[in-house]
């Protein structure tokens, strides 16, 4: 409660300086802009990016249930697949550990979600909570001393801030750090599977607020859409420090990777076209992308998303038609929340 209420002024200031839309940014910032907004008359609409679990956090019921102002996009995190490949690469692992922020309901939802899935597998799971990033050291302490072989971590703001913090201690102990969102590739975690926090969010923000702007969609009527999309990437200077070997099939279904230095997009990469699209936004995260194509970050950019996108009016169009609530579909969620059906990702 405290953090949203932190986050209440800046976005009071926002709309007293004339804001007509509000296009917030993870989940408590997005948290804070309903909670606010409801409060009014003639609310703003709301169009939220990088949400894990919109319906968990109180910003919509279901996909089609939800605030008459609000609409956005929820990241979908695929637990399941990031301890398949933990398992990949180290088939004998017993004990893996998790730490998460107590305050998020994205942490503890991830929390949850590697637990189910780690039993699942055969493997005892260690979590530790963390109320501050003052506190994640010792939560991370805490499950590397009761025996974890790994880490994987959920998708929570506080955990991802103290990232260096917590490979830190895991590489005293040639420990993998598994990690849900690909853009944390950036911050030594060895293994990511997700999608890229920036690009499809934000490209799916924009249809929406453009949709919205030109009168072609009513935003009452606009669902909640999902991006649930797979990057994965291996850090290789990072698998070698630690002493960790990275089986050959792993690379073989990598999208890019990291050694010596340098980064390189595999062959699987280049089909993936969603990849491609997010590679555009890496190349401003690492110049040695573009200077290693010859071309300038922007024009690097310009590219991979032309790649991405030959037809962006057609894909726009065919977006904002894919969100459409019918009404059948309206009531049918309802009545699935009414007989006690909580929608939870």
């Amino acid at each position: 409660m405290l953090l949203l209420a932190l986050l209440a002024p800046p976005l009071s200031q926002a709309l007293d300086a004339g804001a007509d839309n509000l296009i917030p940014e993870t989940t408590p910032v997005s948290q804070a802009a309903v909670n606010l907004t409801l409060q009014m008359d003639d609310p703003p609409p709301v169009i939220f990016m990088s949400v894990f679990n919109p319906y968990a956090a109180g910003i919509a019921d279901a996909p089609c249930v939800k605030p008459d102002h609000v609409s956005g996009t929820e990241r979908v995190t695929d637990y399941e697949t990031v301890l398949s490949l933990l398992r990949l690469q180290a088939p004998e692992t017993r004990t893996i550990g998790t730490v998460y922020a107590s305050a998020s309901s994205s942490g503890a939802y991830g929390a949850a979600q590697i637990t189910t899935f780690g039993e699942a597998m055969g493997m005892t799971v260690e979590v530790a909570a963390a109320a501050a990033i003052s506190d994640v050291k010792l939560a991370t302490e805490s499950v590397v001393s009761k025996g974890a072989e790994a880490l994987a971590l959920t998708t929570d703001l506080l955990t991802s801030e103290a990232l260096p913090v917590i490979v830190g201690i895991v590489e005293e102990n040639g420990l993998p750090v598994y990690h849900p969102n690909a853009v944390y590739f950036a911050l030594q975690a060895t293994v990511v599977a997700g999608s890229i926090a920036t690009y499809g969010p934000g490209l799916n923000a924009g249809h929406i607020l453009v949709g919205h702007l030109n009168g072609s969609i009513d935003l009452a009527t606009t669902s909640v859409n999902a991006v649930s999309g797979i990057t994965l990437a291996v850090n290789l200077d990072r698998a070698r420090e630690q002493g960790i070997s990275l089986p050959e099939e792993m690379l073989e279904l990598a999208d890019f990777y990291q050694e010596d230095g340098s980064l390189t997009i595999t062959p699987k990469g280049m089909t993936n076209f969603q990849f491609l699209g997010e590679m555009g936004m890496m190349a401003l995260l690492y110049p040695e992308l573009a200077a290693g194509s010859g071309m300038a970050e922007t024009e690097t950019l310009t590219m991979l998303t032309q790649m991405a996108f030959p037809d962006p009016a057609a894909a726009h169009d065919a977006f904002l038609a894919s969100l459409q609530c019918a009404p059948e579909m309206i009531a049918e969620q309802q009545a699935a929340l009414d007989a006690g059906k909580k929608r939870v990702r």
